[in-house]
């Protein structure tokens, strides 16, 4: 039987075409387009317009700006929409404007928020910049690898878990794969349903969120908490093997550090008796 769209640009690897920003992946608009023409030349998309001026955006005052994209392959459309969004996932409007995040650091053992003198707790204030087109064309073609994610191309990068097309079940999360369906809008609509299942199971499976994956909040407080124990980057790599504590998971970090500080202070007990 002849693949779905969705089965067909769902086994397309785009591993080595992935490129990484912030320390999160991304597949350049690009790369996607041209495996997607590789396999569907009469693809299409459209940018959504709006007003008189037909401007490729929505905005609104107090949420921020929207873009819309729609992509066609044959009789079936799928449309996506993006929030234009700065580097820390804000939402970026006409004008600047400021927000807090709490001011956290490590206290006996546990991460707590700062405290001035008199009590009141401490926020870190940042910025988020007004929005330009520039802004605005990024999003546009950041919102259609997304739209093209929803005809199975590249989705694992938003589902976080490889989609299994196989008649047995995934041997982790014991979901079935997809049954050989005839109806292609049928067979699509339970591609996508089985992504977001398998991801929801594969989350509650996971590891701890790595390090490097991890918050400013959280790489603050693991420096913190290193400078608190006297450890060095340089010793974490000497008996771990890792570059740096934003490559190991949070608890991997935390033990290490635990780790080398009681070797320390082994070391120091043996010195003074001799």
């Amino acid at each position: 039987m002849t693949d779905s769209i969705f089965q067909k640009l769902a086994k397309i690897d785009v591993t080595k075409k992935i490129v990484q920003k912030n320390r999160l992946d991304y597949l350049p608009w690009a790369d996607a387009w041209a495996e997607l023409c590789k396999s569907y030349p009469d693809a299409t998309y459209k940018i959504g317009n709006f007003g008189e001026s037909q401007l490729p955006y929505i905005y609104d005052g107090n949420m921020g700006y929207m873009v819309f994209t729609e992509v066609t392959i044959g009789a079936l459309t799928h449309e996506m929409f993006l929030p234009v969004m700065d580097g820390a996932n804000k939402a970026m409007k006409k004008e600047a404007y400021t927000y807090n995040v709490k001011d956290m650091a490590w206290n006996n053992g546990y991460s707590q928020q700062r405290k001035d003198t008199d009590g009141t707790l401490l926020f870190i204030e940042k910025q988020v910049d007004s929005a330009t087109m520039f802004d605005v064309n990024k999003t546009i073609m950041r919102c259609l690898v997304k739209n093209i994610a929803m005809f199975g191309l590249g989705l694992s990068l938003y589902a976080k878990d490889d989609i299994v097309f196989d008649d047995e079940p995934d041997n982790k999360t014991g979901i079935p794969a997809i049954d050989n369906a005839t109806d292609a809008d049928s067979l699509n609509k339970k591609g996508i349903k089985l992504a977001e299942t398998q991801a929801k199971v594969s989350a509650e499976l996971a590891p701890p969120t790595s390090a490097r994956e991890s918050t400013q909040e959280q790489r603050t407080e693991l420096r913190i908490l290193s400078d608190q124990k006297g450890i060095t980057l340089q010793q974490i790599h000497g008996k771990y093997k890792r570059k740096s504590l934003l490559s190991m998971t949070w608890a991997e970090a935390k033990e290490a550090i635990d780790t080398l500080r009681a070797r320390k202070d082994n070391q120091d007990a043996t010195t003074d008796k001799n």
